[in-house]
């Protein structure tokens, strides 16, 4: 079983935005299925932070209400999660509300939950006039004291103007973007007395076609291509350990991929 610090769900590919410094460049019209998202999870027992990304993660809300099933199911525990939205869609913005407040009661640490708006140059210039149904006591049905109780819509966390745009995607055709584009890297894991795998740097990113890489800042062509595996053919644990380095390695500078050798 596997503990990830840094677990990431892209649920759609999907988006109703064009912004020229989208890093995962043109949308494809590929959601993650029930079954992928069972997949994803089957191997997890602990998560520190939950991001739900895309895409646009509100096009899908009954993406998050599956990943809640499981995770209640599974009984897999959570800390916190991190969601962004650019609120521009607001014709399932009630289903994606209630789909993150069960996910929000279930997590361990549910003050450190955020949702998040994108209000910057780019997203400001596209979003549609309804961002408002988002905010605070103007959301239908979710007014002040639903907020204030559950506390963990926080739409001011991402209001500074944009100053690195990654070069890849749709910035990297532009040929505009500012800062290098991120690159795969092992893992950094160990094992827990009790023999849980635990993934205690990098992101564990997994795709909505199941493509698993160990960085989230990449554009889909680079995901699909660059991937270390896929959770719809083999499980996570695996994938993970052909790609990663002990943490006594990792201070010596050596990464490894035997399966002996993390297992400590």
């Amino acid at each position: 079983m596997v503990y990830a610090d840094n677990f990431i769900l892209e649920i759609t590919r999907r988006c109703n935005m064009t912004c020229e410094h989208c890093m995962r460049g043109a949308v494809q019209r590929v959601d993650m299925s029930s079954q992928t998202i069972w997949n994803a999870l089957k191997d997890i027992n602990e998560i520190g932070t939950l991001t739900i990304t895309g895409g646009e993660p509100s096009l899908k809300p009954e993406a998050i209400r599956e990943i809640w099933n499981v995770l209640l199911s599974r009984g897999i525990q959570v800390q916190c999660f991190y969601v962004v939205t650019n609120a521009k869609s607001t014709y399932k913005r009630i289903e994606f509300l209630e789909a993150l407040d069960k996910l929000y009661q279930w997590c361990d640490e549910p003050d450190a939950c955020v949702l998040c708006v994108s209000q910057d140059q780019f997203h400001n210039s596209l979003r549609s006039p309804n961002m408002k149904y988002f905010h605070g006591n103007e959301v239908e049905d979710y007014g002040e004291t639903y907020w204030m109780e559950r506390g963990y819509f926080k739409p001011d966390q991402r209001t500074a103007p944009i100053n690195k745009v990654i070069s890849d995607g749709r910035a990297k055709e532009l040929q505009w973007g500012s800062t290098e584009a991120r690159h795969q890297e092992p893992w950094v894991v160990d094992r827990h007395p009790d023999g849980d795998l635990r993934v205690l740097e990098k992101e564990v990113y997994i795709s909505a076609n199941g493509n698993v890489t160990s960085c989230c800042d990449m554009s889909y062509k680079r995901i699909d291509e660059e991937c270390i595996g896929n959770v719809n053919n083999e499980p996570l644990e695996d994938i993970i350990l052909r790609n990663c380095e002990s943490e006594e390695d990792a201070l010596l500078g050596e990464p490894t991929a035997e399966h002996d050798r993390v297992e400590g």
